[in-house]
C-alpha cells in the first residue's frame, strides 16, 4: 500500500496537470454511484428463521437456515445484501409455511413454493424472483397445553418488630403454557424475576414479572403477589405436654409434664396467646425414629402465632399398664 502511495504522489508530480487525475477520480465515483441506482438481478444469501405462532398445531426447535434467492433491485441494495446478509435476516411465522413431512424422525421439509410467497411478501425493499435452495428443513414437534404452578423468587427481610402472618400468595398461582410437547414434559413451573424486599415493616402487595422461558407461550407476562405483615410481640407460655396416637391400653407419663413456648403474636391477635390456641405434644408414632424414650414436643397454633423455641425440645415418655 505504501509503495502505491509513492507511486501515485510521484505519478502526480510527473503529470503537468495533476487536477486532471483528482476529476477522474471525482468523475469514476460519480458515475458509480449513479449505477448503483439502476435496477440489477443478484444472486444473494438471506439468513431465514422460522418462527413459532401460538395458534399453529406444530412448534419449531431448529428453525435458522441460510437460503440463496435471486432478488432484483437497486444497485446500492443489492449490494448491502452481499455485504451485511446478517442485517437482512427474514423471520417467518409458521402458519405462512406449507410443512411436508419427512420420513425420519420430527424433521419437516419447507416447500419452497410456500417459502418463496412468505419470503415475497416480507421482503419488502427488493424484490424476491425465486428460491434457489431446493431444501429447507426444520426440526419440530406438536404443540401442546400444561398446567404449571407459578413459582416465587421474591426474599424478603422483615424489620425485626414485624412478622408475616400469612403466606405469600401468588394470584394467579398456576398457568397454562404452551410449548413443544418435548420442552413441557420438563416444565416444573413458572418463575418470578428475582426481587428482594427488605426490612418490611407493613403488608405488601403489587405486580410482578414472570421470567421469560424459550419456546415457552406465557398466557400473562406478570402476577400479583400480596403478603399480610403486622407488628408482633413476643410471650412465653408454661403448658402441659398431651401424647398423641398412643394405645389405649397404656397410660402414658410425660417428664417433663410441661414445657415453655416462646411464641411471637401480632398485637391483632393478642389474646389469642393462650392455652385454648396453642397446644404442645408429642408423637407415640415418633418411636420408630428414636433410639432412646426421647420424643420431640410440637406445637400446634392458630393462625398469627409463630413458634420461636420450646424449652425443653424433648421430653421422655413411659407408660404404666392400666
Amino acid at each position: 500500500m505504501n509503495r502505491f502511495v509513492i507511486y501515485f504522489k510521484n505519478f502526480l508530480r510527473r503529470t503537468a496537470h495533476p487536477a486532471l487525475i483528482v476529476f477522474l477520480l471525482i468523475s469514476f465515483v460519480l458515475w458509480y454511484i449513479n449505477k448503483l441506482s439502476h435496477d440489477y438481478t443478484a444472486t444473494v444469501t438471506v439468513p431465514v428463521s422460522i418462527e413459532n405462532n401460538p395458534n399453529s398445531a406444530l412448534g419449531v426447535i431448529e428453525n435458522s437456515q441460510e437460503v440463496e434467492c435471486l432478488i432484483e433491485g437497486a444497485g446500492y441494495r443489492l449490494l448491502m445484501y452481499k455485504l451485511f446478509p446478517k442485517r437482512h435476516r427474514a423471520a417467518v411465522d409458521i402458519s405462512r409455511v406449507e410443512l411436508r413431512p419427512v420420513a425420519s424422525g420430527d424433521r419437516n421439509e419447507v416447500t419452497i413454493g410456500s417459502l418463496y410467497n412468505a419470503l415475497a411478501a416480507q421482503i419488502t425493499d427488493v424484490k424476491v424472483l425465486s428460491v434457489l435452495t431446493p431444501r429447507f428443513e426444520i426440526v419440530a414437534s406438536p404443540v401442546k397445553s400444561k398446567r404449571v404452578p407459578v413459582l416465587s423468587r421474591i426474599r424478603i427481610e422483615y424489620d425485626p418488630r414485624f412478622m408475616p402472618v400469612s403466606p405469600l400468595v401468588l394470584i394467579p398461582d398456576s398457568l397454562t403454557v404452551q410449548s413443544l410437547d418435548v420442552l413441557l414434559d420438563t416444565l416444573r413451573g413458572v418463575y418470578t424475576v428475582p426481587r428482594s424486599f427488605t426490612e418490611v415493616h407493613g403488608s405488601l402487595s403489587g405486580k410482578i414479572p414472570l421470567s421469560p422461558i424459550p419456546d415457552v407461550l406465557l398466557p400473562v407476562d406478570e402476577v400479583r403477589y400480596d403478603i399480610r405483615v403486622e407488628e408482633y410481640t413476643e410471650t412465653d407460655l408454661t403448658l402441659p405436654i398431651e401424647v398423641r396416637n398412643y394405645p389405649d391400653r397404656l397410660s402414658p407419663v410425660i417428664i417433663p409434664s410441661e414445657a415453655v413456648v416462646r411464641v411471637n403474636v401480632r398485637r391483632s391477635d393478642y389474646a389469642n396467646a393462650s392455652p385454648e390456641h396453642i397446644r404442645l405434644y408429642i408423637n407415640y408414632g415418633d418411636r420408630a425414629s428414636n433410639l432412646d424414650r426421647r420424643y420431640k414436643i410440637r406445637a400446634e397454633t392458630t393462625e398469627g402465632i409463630v413458634v420461636r423455641e420450646i424449652i425443653p425440645l424433648y421430653a421422655e415418655l413411659l407408660f404404666e399398664k392400666n
